[in-house]
């Protein structure tokens, strides 16, 4: 079974929020069956604001309607995604430079050897 991030991406955002409590994020998410294998698709701000060209208040952190607003917010979430990749033992793919193709190519790769298949 293969499962986007969602849940992973709010407790970031909730963990950057001074008002809300890391322990309650926690809470609302245990119930969840821990994952085999996450992926994590590591590609920082300023790049994923190109690819993106738009972007919502909320993935702004409410924080501003500028570039600069975006890309900070999503830093500073970026960095606590990063520390549940190092908690959590995820696979992290550099996306960076990657288009969708050689994305699904490396994530397939990556599965594969996990499995031990043969691609």
């Amino acid at each position: 079974m293969i499962l986007d991030n969602a849940h992973h991406k709010i407790l970031a955002r909730y963990s950057v929020n001074p008002e809300v409590s890391p322990r309650l994020c926690e809470q609302v998410f245990a119930h969840l069956t821990k994952p085999d294998l996450v992926f994590f698709l590591n590609i920082g701000a300023r790049e994923a604001l190109v690819r993106k060209g738009s972007f919502t208040s909320l993935e702004a952190g409410h924080a501003g309607g500028g570039d600069e607003d975006f890309i900070r917010y999503q830093d500073t979430v970026l960095d606590q995604m990063r520390e549940q990749a190092e908690r959590g033992a995820w696979l992290t793919l550099h996306v960076a430079q990657l288009d969708r193709d050689q994305v699904y190519k490396a994530a397939s790769t990556a599965l594969a050897d996990r499995l031990r298949l043969t691609v």
